[in-house]
């Protein structure tokens, strides 16, 4: 009983000491600091001082130099339309024509107003030649003579009056037919035989083959960088074409967009009247401190750089200036980045991983 006793009292002590060391060894590994994180290979350049080669991309749309809208200029139903797309048309050809019916009845009716003023002029003629006469020989007053003379030149008037309102209506009535203004292809059919046709209807869109103007619509800020005689690169798939900008015209639409303009012997790329191609605008250098585009890292509120520093990840926040071919212009905030400093550079989703603090190597012989 008494050994029973020993050996129960020994495996009480022993099970306390397990417990006592258990305890302590917890203590002691929940007091061990974490193991380090293992740093994050990254690609790295260095910010410089220098300029950029900016450019402006976006796209032109191919416009014919010499183009016009043919309208009627008449109320009434088209009859004829003679012409479609892609046709070409000599200047003075028919190119419409509308019913005249109602223009021929105001061109007789002005007729017969002539006709009538003709008549009456004849008439006042003979009354002024016999009043002449009586006059002299006593028979009437000076003021009847006088009446007679003013009914006569009324008269001549109205004679006058009839025949430019004749000439007026003549030259409505020719309205009735639609000429081309100029030769050139017809670019758009806008109104069918049957269709009303009344003044400043549009019927055809013609335009003179050769010279043509390929305009961009850019913003304001955007136009302030280009100069009429900048290189501009027009593309289509993988050809390519080089030319000077013609015009800048900085007065905003109603998108609050103005126009580049530039002119072409011919149209590229054969391409028709209404087609965009791609055109990259040279635009002035712009100097300040350069980072490559791919070290940006775009946000709602700002844009990030991530400068290494200490080896370990540091965002700062930049305003980008401006963009190029061979980086981007930026202005850090509060100083945080400068020339000579290390920058990752990667893609968006490699950047944000980067928070700060994450310790980093830099890969390839970069800087870190």
């Amino acid at each position: 009983m008494t050994k029973r006793l020993l050996f129960v009292g020994l495996a009480v002590i022993v099970l306390v000491l397990l417990g006592m060391a258990v305890v302590k060894r917890k203590h002691q590994l929940a007091n061990m600091p974490p193991p380090a994180s293992p740093p994050v290979p990254v690609r790295t350049a260095i910010a410089r001082s220098g300029q950029i080669s900016s450019s402006i991309v976006t796209l032109a749309l191919v416009q014919s130099e010499t183009r016009a809208t043919v309208a009627a200029q008449v109320s009434g139903t088209i009859l004829e339309m003679r012409y479609r797309e892609g046709d070409t048309v000599h200047q003075g050809e028919l190119m419409a024509a509308v019913d005249p019916r109602t223009l021929d009845d105001a061109v007789q009716a002005a007729e017969a107003r002539l006709a009538a003023a003709e008549e009456e002029l004849v008439k006042q003629q003979a009354i002024f030649a016999r009043d002449t006469a009586l006059l002299a020989g006593g028979a009437i007053s000076q003021q009847a003579f006088d009446v007679s003379k003013a009914q006569l030149a009324a008269a001549e008037a109205a004679k006058v009056a009839a025949e430019r309102a004749l000439e007026s209506a003549k030259v409505v009535r020719s309205y009735a037919s639609v000429p081309a203004p100029y030769a050139g292809v017809v670019t758009a059919r806008l109104a069918e035989p049957g269709d009303l046709a009344f003044p400043g209807k549009p019927l055809y869109t013609i335009e003179v083959p050769g010279q043509v103007k390929l305009v961009s619509k850019l913003a304001q800020d955007q136009l302030a960088q280009l100069r009429a005689g900048d290189t501009v690169t027009f593309t289509s798939g993988a050809a390519s074409v080089v030319a000077k900008t013609t015009k800048i015209y900085p007065a905003l639409d109603a998108a609050h967009l103005g126009s580049v303009e530039t002119v072409l012997p011919h149209a590229p790329f054969d391409l028709p009247s209404g087609a965009t191609v791609g055109a990259r605008y040279a635009a002035a250098p712009v100097r300040g401190l350069v980072v490559p585009t791919e070290a940006l890292l775009p946000g709602i509120a700002t844009t990030l750089v991530v400068k290494v520093e200490d080896k370990v990840a540091r965002p700062v926040p930049v305003e980008v200036v401006a963009r190029g071919d061979d980086g981007a212009v930026v202005a850090p905030q509060a100083g945080g980045l400068q020339a000579g400093d290390a920058v990752v550079v990667g893609l968006p989703s490699e950047l944000m991983a980067l928070t700060a603090g994450t310790p980093v190597v830099a890969q390839g012989g970069g800087a870190s």
